[in-house]
């Protein structure tokens, strides 16, 4: 519990184990609060009581950051590429977005991988997630292969990542 509080009130503090309980350090090492058990008068059948201090600054939050809601609907695909074994998926995300920018790629998350059986050697397979979506209309099925199509020649031509069939 203690751990979550501080989380929320400050992210980037860490909590460490004390002689005597906890301490909530702050990311420069400045010690922000404390929670350990204390001696309380409670009845015998009650457990330990503890407390907790933090530290909270009354300065104010940045709002958080606003982004209308879309008015066309988004088109996914999911894509599922043999890459060699050692290659880092998140490149390939970073390529698939670099290059998907102007086809109104929204976003692309890896969302499975699989190695094993099937598969030529020294391959994975990481299926992707593309989400396509045009702020001024709706794409079409055409449209969206197209720009599928394009990102696969691309990854097959620069990373020697190809599309994994049956």
């Amino acid at each position: 519990l203690f751990e979550r509080l501080v989380a929320l009130a400050h992210p980037a503090a860490r909590v460490q184990v004390a002689e005597d309980g906890w301490v909530a350090v702050a990311a420069d090492g400045t010690p922000i609060g404390q929670c350990r058990a204390v001696e309380a008068d409670s009845p015998p059948w009650a457990g330990e009581v503890w407390a907790a201090e933090l530290v909270c600054s009354a300065e104010p939050v940045a709002p958080a950051p606003y982004r209308p809601l879309p008015l066309h609907p988004a088109v996914a695909r999911d894509l599922a590429l043999l890459l060699a074994a050692d290659r880092r998926a998140g490149e390939v995300a970073d390529f698939i977005r670099q290059r998907g920018e102007r086809a109104g790629l929204e976003s692309v998350e890896p969302v499975d991988e699989f190695r094993g059986a099937g598969l030529p050697t020294g391959k994975r397979s990481v299926a992707f997630r593309l989400v396509f979506r045009a702020s001024d209309r709706t794409l079409t099925d055409a449209e969206v292969d197209q720009a599928v199509q394009r990102l696969v020649r691309m990854l097959e031509r620069e990373l020697d990542v190809t599309l994994r069939t049956a």
